[in-house]
């Protein structure tokens, strides 16, 4: 099943200033594709599920210092 993937303003600056650092953009493609063809994440970059002030969002670990933050939603 494939998921259409929505990004937000904040997401756009975000990688913009990940692509000036020099972050490996490839790691970030592999999750986010993984995401979008399956619907999860592989497992070594350490997926779950948020709590508090973003209860309901997931999170993973891209890199030690670099996560990506997704909600998950359905259409009906």
């Amino acid at each position: 099943m494939a998921y259409k993937l929505l990004t937000t303003h904040q997401f756009e600056k975000d990688l913009k200033r990940c692509k000036k650092r020099g972050l490996p953009m490839d790691k970030l493609k592999e999750v986010i594709n993984e995401l979008v063809t399956k619907g999860k994440v592989p497992t070594q970059f350490r997926p779950h599920l948020l709590h508090g002030n973003r209860d309901g969002q997931w999170e993973c670990h891209i890199q030690p210092d670099w996560l990506l933050i997704w909600n998950r939603t359905t259409q009906n």
